[in-house]
């Protein structure tokens, strides 16, 4: 159940993100300790020479480029305990095209007020979706984050080292509607040793004009899943 649930939100996320795009461009971020791991192209949504904000530090703030490296007018603020870089011999995504943004990582930990980012400069009112990574070294395995935004309910991950990007394990996504001062503020705390966030992927997604368009969608996908349950 769980799987066909995950597979669904999956779906649902790349549905969204391709209706999204005709009209907009993903912004995208990445946080590291020194400039020597700079991404660049698409991770779960985007592609080819796509441009990456790179944040540095474990507390910062600067304005956004879009994936063209145009201007957007969104500021971020973070926080967290710690940064930290994985060494190219201690991540699992060496040699993969998201090596570099997954090198690099935001750090909370069991006592630490937990890892704040806080999007502004949004179109108010407006719903984003978020792709937040969520994997550390080559120890993340059992490590478990919650996400929230704006306060809502939460979302988990729970890591398992996988070298590839899983929903769930070293990403989750996240729907969320900009506040009337167009602010976003997402915060991810630790629930089992430590917590990671490498990056995070945003884009606005369709207002409820094509919601319907998304729904046949979404219910095309979960007749699916339980026919194949029923037949097995």
């Amino acid at each position: 159940m769980r799987l066909s649930h995950l597979f669904i939100i999956a779906t649902a996320s790349a549905l969204i993100a391709t209706t999204a795009s005709a009209g907009s461009s993903a912004i995208n971020v990445q946080f590291s300790r020194d400039q020597g791991a700079q991404q660049t192209g698409g991770a779960v949504i985007g592609g080819p020479g796509d441009a990456w904000n790179d944040m540095f530090g474990n507390a910062g703030s600067g304005a956004l480029v879009d994936a063209s490296g145009t201007a957007t007018g969104v500021n971020l603020s973070f926080s967290a305990a710690l940064v930290y870089e994985s060494q190219l011999s201690f991540t699992r995504f060496t040699g993969t095209p998201v090596a570099n943004l997954m090198q690099g990582y935001l750090v909370d930990f069991m006592d630490s007020p937990g890892i704040d980012l806080r999007f502004s400069g949004l179109a108010a009112n407006q719903i984003y979706g978020f792709w937040i990574y969520t994997q550390g070294d080559d120890n993340s395995a059992g490590r478990q984050i919650s996400l929230a935004a704006n306060g809502a309910d939460p979302v988990f991950a729970t890591q398992t080292n996988a070298g590839s990007l899983t929903l769930g394990d070293n990403y989750v996504y996240i729907v969320s509607r900009a506040d009337a001062q167009g602010v976003v503020d997402i915060v991810g705390h630790d629930l089992n040793g430590e917590a990671d966030i490498n990056g995070v992927q945003l884009i606005a997604v369709p207002e409820p004009a094509t919601a319907p368009l998304l729904a046949a969608g979404l219910l095309v996908v979960a007749g699916a899943a339980v026919r194949r349950r029923r037949s097995r």
